[in-house]
């Protein structure tokens, strides 16, 4: 997988309330509301990747920066 087709995913998997309470836990715009349990499918697919995991990172996306780590 991509680092586009990851954060095409992620889009879709965004939820308005998970998003909401992200944010009152800290979390940080821009952010989709994904998950973590959709996140953890997201990586059995991916493994490890280092230079995915700095593409994601660099998206700057919350959820991207989250699966990243």
């Amino acid at each position: 997988m991509t680092a586009k087709q990851i954060m095409t995913q992620l889009k879709k998997l965004g939820n308005p309330s998970t998003k909401k309470i992200l944010m009152k836990h800290g979390a940080q715009e821009p952010l989709f509301g994904v998950k973590v349990a959709d996140l953890k499918t997201i990586l059995k697919k991916t493994k490890k990747n280092y230079e995915l995991a700095l593409e994601l990172y660099d998206t700057g996306n919350s959820d991207a920066m989250y699966l990243a780590g």
